[in-house]
C-alpha cells in the first residue's frame, strides 16, 4: 500500500495556478485494491484570458476527487469507480480535460481457464456501465458495454463487443451506439499483426448532429535484429 502527495505551481503576470493533493492505494488481501485520489485547486487568471476564454475573474477554486474499486480473482473480476471534478477545478500543469462533472461506474465480469488440451489459454465475458452528470444533474455521458475475448496460440488475443451510449451536446442528447472487434496474434518473434474495427454512430461536434462512422486500423510491427523496429499503422 502507499500514500503520496501532489503539489504543483504555475505563475505568471496576474496569473497563478496552484494544485495540492493526496493519493494512494491500499491493497485488501490479494484480491481487493483501492486507489484514490483528492485534489484542490486555487486560480487567477488575467483579464485578458477572463474575456477570451468566459473564465470566472479574481480568485477562484474547486476541488476533484476519484476512487476505484477493484476486485480480482482467479474465476471472477469487478470494480466501481467514482469520479467527481467542481467547475471551479483547474489544474493547468496537467491534463484534466473537463470540469463540473460527477461520474460512477460499475462492472464485473467472468473467468475461464483454458486445459492443456484447449486451443485457447483464457476466455472472459464482462459488461460495464457509467454515467455522467453536471452540477445541476443534467446528463452529460451514459455508457453500457458489453464484451468477450479470449487469448490463444501464438500469442493471440481477440475481442469483440458493443457500446450502447447516450451523449450530450449542445443541449441535445445522441444515441452513439457502436461495436468493436479487434485482434492480434505473433506468428514469431519478429512480426506482430493487429486489427481494429469500430462501427456506429458518432457526433459530429462542429455541425451539432448525428453522423454514421466506420473505422479501421491495422497495424503491423517487424522487429529487424535487436536493435531497430519497423512500425506500420494505417488508420482509414
Amino acid at each position: 500500500s502507499t500514500v503520496g502527495v501532489l503539489l504543483t505551481s504555475r505563475s505568471g503576470a496576474d496569473y497563478q495556478n496552484d494544485v495540492a493533493g493526496i493519493d494512494g492505494r491500499f491493497r485488501i488481501g490479494d484480491r481487493h485494491n483501492v486507489r484514490f485520489q483528492y485534489l484542490d485547486s486555487e486560480t487567477e487568471y488575467p483579464e485578458e484570458i477572463v474575456s477570451r476564454f468566459a473564465q470566472p475573474q479574481g480568485v477562484f477554486g474547486g476541488d476533484a476527487f476519484t476512487v476505484n474499486y477493484d476486485f480480482n480473482a482467479r474465476e471472477w473480476y469487478a470494480e466501481a469507480d467514482f469520479d467527481k471534478a467542481d467547475a471551479g477545478f483547474r489544474a493547468d500543469v496537467g491534463f484534466v480535460t473537463q470540469v463540473g462533472y460527477e461520474q460512477r461506474g460499475l462492472g464485473f465480469g467472468r473467468i475461464w481457464h483454458g486445459e492443456d488440451d484447449n486451443f485457447w489459454n483464457q476466455m472472459r465475458i464482462g459488461t460495464y456501465a457509467s454515467r455522467s452528470e453536471d452540477a445541476t444533474g443534467r446528463l452529460l455521458d451514459s455508457e453500457h458495454s458489453t464484451w468477450f475475448s479470449f487469448n490463444g496460440p501464438l500469442q493471440s488475443y481477440f475481442e469483440i463487443g458493443r457500446n450502447d451510449r447516450e451523449q450530450s451536446w449542445n443541449g441535445v442528447t445522441y444515441e452513439t451506439d457502436n461495436a468493436f472487434v479487434f485482434g492480434q496474434f505473433r506468428p514469431n518473434g519478429a512480426l506482430h499483426f493487429s486489427l481494429n474495427v469500430n462501427r456506429g454512430k458518432q457526433i459530429d461536434f462542429v455541425n451539432s448532429r448525428l453522423g454514421e462512422q466506420l473505422r479501421v486500423q491495422p497495424s503491423v510491427d517487424l522487429n529487424v535484429g535487436r536493435h531497430m523496429l519497423l512500425r506500420l499503422r494505417h488508420t482509414l
